[in-house]
């Protein structure tokens, strides 16, 4: 027959386990958890990158286009130094400043281009200069969507009990897109009509 004692260790061990199997439960879990707010930041990061490149596409055409139809270079060189610079961007930090800079050299663009309505393909310039501004306002809609993918998972590093593991395993708060204290202020038209 089984003496009590032995009843009580193996009872002691199974609660144990039970308690030792709940820890890596959790453990396991808090890890998950983390992986997958990082891999669903990761993820908005690259909705924005791709979303960049089709912009800087279409700049280039525009680029091109207005290469091939004027022969007044000052028309278009500014727009070309943005495009450049996004595309030399790299951190969201960098990538805010560029995309300042690509938004007011579209607008003294399209100010130059009003200023030369007889220029052949104006009507077309603006359908592609249409076309970068819808992929400017789903830039704007992406970007929102990882700055708050971006909160959550910061936040949720810095939360109790996922700050215990987070910095060990090397994850580390994640940068947002800011606008620039330029970008904050109104476009100055009267500037960039040189009044």
């Amino acid at each position: 027959m089984v003496s009590t004692l032995t009843i009580v260790i193996l009872l002691i061990v199974f609660v144990l386990f039970l308690i030792g199997a709940g820890a890596v439960w959790y453990g396991i879990n808090l890890y998950n958890n983390l992986v997958d707010l990082k891999n669903r930041v990761d993820k908005h990061y690259a909705d924005i990158e791709t979303s960049l490149q089709r912009r800087n596409d279409e700049l280039d055409g525009v680029i091109n286009f207005a290469k091939k139809a004027l022969d007044q270079e000052d028309l278009y060189i500014e727009l070309a130094e943005a495009r450049e610079s996004a595309g030399n961007a790299n951190t969201p930090a960098e990538q805010a400043q560029a995309d300042q800079q690509v938004q007011q050299a579209m607008m003294n663009f399209e100010m130059r281009m009003e200023d030369h309505p007889d220029l052949d393909g104006t009507e077309e310039m603006f359908n592609q200069i249409e076309s970068v501004r819808a992929i400017e306002a789903d830039l704007q809609d992406k970007r929102t969507v990882y700055n708050d993918g971006v909160t959550r998972y910061n936040t949720r590093i810095e939360q109790f009990p996922y700050i215990l593991i987070a910095n060990q395993l090397g994850y580390d708060n994640k940068e947002q897109f800011e606008a620039e204290e330029e970008a904050k202020d109104a476009p100055d038209y009267e500037e960039a009509l040189n009044v």
